[in-house]
């Protein structure tokens, strides 16, 4: 858990394909602005958005489980060269690894939860 994001709010993210980034932009209780970086994104999935988030915790997972808890996902996009090309799991775990992609899982006390998969996450008090 990172101490610093517990009950923040969510004021708003950016995507920014171009340089593989996610910012997410938070307010602490005690009015501190903090940003949650995540570097060298390879997919995301953010669902239950709305005007009030606030964050519980965001975990990093063990990169296999990415796999494992999104299964169906995965397998359905496959085809679709999401999230990248890959020709079954072993080759995306392979990927996965070669890559040192991290699995950092956002859970929320009220609203916008979801995983990034991604090189590198950084919290950083403004």
């Amino acid at each position: 858990m990172f101490k610093y994001i517990h009950d923040n709010i969510i004021i708003k993210y950016i995507i920014d394909f171009e340089n593989g980034n996610i910012v997410i932009y938070t307010l602490s209780e005690n009015g501190e602005k903090i940003n949650i970086i995540f570097e060298g994104i390879l997919a995301y999935l953010f669902e239950n958005q709305q005007k009030n988030n606030i964050i519980l915790d965001i975990e990093e997972k063990d990169r296999k489980k990415f796999i494992t808890d999104n299964n169906e996902l995965l397998e359905r996009q496959r085809n679709f060269g999401w999230p990248i090309m890959y020709k079954d799991m072993e080759d995306l775990k392979f990927v996965l690894e070669a890559n040192r992609y991290n699995y950092y899982v956002l859970n929320s006390s009220c609203g916008m939860n979801g995983w990034i998969v991604a090189k590198k996450m950084k919290v950083i008090q403004i």
